[in-house]
């Protein structure tokens, strides 16, 4: 059993993790003077942190279903499934951000073996995905034996590394997973990859910063393939960029990801994300992203949008700004055929936005009024972004399909489910427009974004062209969207110009 792990970020050396003979964990900054900050919940200093917020912020590192951290755990010959034990194997080589961890015997050796890939073939995922899709245990079937990703969450994924050539990988070492591979649960949400990618390339035509996805095939499984917003290709090499979910940095442990369970408001993400920007401007501009999302969310009855689903991106300087969006879908595509849509009202949201957590709680002036307060934000602004959102999602979900229908990617399964899907949003739409907050509102846009999305897929792909932290430019290729990043970079402005 090992009682100290090598924290690493950005491939040096970082801190220290040590667990006493208590079991309480102690993290030591080597040099606090010029660290970087592992987490806003643990900045550098010359004390060591210790107790609840160290143990929390490993916790949200590794997956919350206990039966998949017994499964790695067999398999890695882990001492038992506690998050620091974990962390010990293969699996703290690839963590969400920048992170890494090793024993200390086991440090040099990973420091100086540089990255490796291993090529895999269709029918390798293919099998994967399956045992991901078919049941809710089926992470414990899968050969974990050589797993070098950890990916928090509930949601079964798989991480790889795409080359450029479009081949995957398994990577290990220095070389991180690129993409998160995301099957749909057969049972509960049949066709959630499809979901969550609509939704999110919809928000993304929409203006919105979100995760850059797409919808494919492996054989007869299908995923969302998510592109990691916390990687970025340096000359040919993937590094990784730091980062950390709102659990982490207010040092909440990964069940008190909704408010309601003693995770945050919406006031105090607010105030997490002014108060560790660079800037003033800087500051405002996450929160204008985080009042989009949750606006956006509910819009769309997006009933997922908790704490962890909201992640920072950690700059040199150890100010953050609010990452893209991601694991963004819609309930709207789990009703059953012949609900009431109404009912809808009901659902709860991760974070409360009027009297209480439902929907129909939120449909008042004065829950606008409340979340225009909790963000220090225009009321008129957040009320005229619904409006937009309401009647521009729909069209921008029909335009992705279409795309999607072009490319030969909707199989007849598919097909029906879009065709649902959208007859709900449509009735969802008319719902709306006649709750108390936007009734007899003009649209905030004259023109709809199938318009705009119409022409989008034989656009020439452009480069970012940002300037990275480390004064190299961002080189992700943009077609349909604003980098997810950068939104305001030299290639999105030239995309959102089209």
């Amino acid at each position: 059993m090992h009682d100290s792990l090598a924290v690493l970020l950005n491939g040096k050396q970082t801190a220290s993790l040590r667990r006493t003979r208590s079991g309480r964990l102690e993290l030591q900054y080597l040099d606090n003077s010029s660290s970087a900050s592992l987490s806003i919940s643990m900045k550098p200093r010359a004390k060591p942190h210790t107790g609840q917020v160290v143990s929390n912020w490993i916790d949200n590192l590794v997956p919350d279903d206990e039966r998949l951290r017994s499964a790695w755990a067999r398999d890695n010959r882990a001492a038992s499934t506690a998050p620091f034990d974990l962390l010990a194997t293969s699996i703290g080589e690839d963590c969400a951000g920048a992170v890494q961890f090793a024993p200390d015997a086991e440090l040099s050796r990973l420091m100086s073996r540089g990255g490796t890939v291993d090529i895999v073939d269709e029918s390798w995922i293919e099998a994967r995905l399956a045992k991901l899709r078919n049941a809710a245990d089926s992470w414990q079937n899968l050969d974990h034996s050589r797993l070098m990703y950890n990916i928090g969450g509930l949601q079964p994924k798989l991480g790889l590394h795409r080359l450029s050539d479009g081949r995957w990988a398994q990577p290990s070492g220095a070389t991180p997973t690129t993409h998160i591979l995301k099957p749909a649960p057969r049972e509960e949400w049949p066709h959630l990859d499809l979901n969550e990618h609509l939704c999110l390339a919809a928000a993304g035509a929409l203006g919105i910063a979100s995760a850059t996805t797409s919808y494919e095939h492996y054989g007869n499984e299908s995923a969302v393939v998510v592109e990691r917003f916390d990687r970025h290709c340096d000359n040919g090499t993937w590094r990784r960029l730091h980062a950390e979910d709102l659990c982490q940095a207010l040092g909440l442990r990964p069940d008190q990801k909704v408010e309601h369970r003693g995770g945050p408001s919406i006031s105090e993400i607010a105030n997490l994300l002014r108060g560790n920007a660079a800037t003033k401007e800087a500051g405002s501009r996450s929160v204008h992203r985080f009042g989009q999302a949750l606006v956006l969310n509910w819009v769309i009855v997006g009933t997922d949008a908790h704490a962890k689903n909201y992640t920072l991106i950690h700059r040199p300087d150890g100010s953050v700004f609010l990452a893209p969006l991601y694991d963004v879908s819609s309930d709207l595509g789990h009703l059953r055929p012949l609900a009431d849509i109404a009912e809808l009202d009901a659902a709860s949201m991760a974070m409360r936005m009027g009297d209480d957590y439902t929907i129909g709680s939120a449909a008042s002036r004065n829950a606008w009024r409340g979340l225009a307060k909790a963000l220090r934000a225009n009321e008129d602004f957040l009320v005229d972004e619904a409006q937009r959102l309401i009647s521009g999602f729909g069209d921008a979900v029909e335009a992705e399909i279409s795309l999607l229908a072009d490319d030969g990617l909707l199989r007849r399964g598919d097909q029906a489910y879009c065709g649902q899907m959208m007859t709900r949003i449509r009735e969802w739409e008319r719902h709306m427009a006649a709750m108390p907050v936007l009734r007899g509102r003009q649209a905030a846009c004259s023109s709809g974004p199938s318009e705009r999305t119409s022409a989008k897929k034989h656009s020439p792909a452009v480069q970012c062209n940002q300037r990275l932290p480390n004064g190299e430019l961002c080189n992700r290729r943009l077609r349909h969207a604003v980098c997810p990043v950068h939104p305001t970079s030299p290639g999105s402005r030239q995309v959102q110009a089209r």
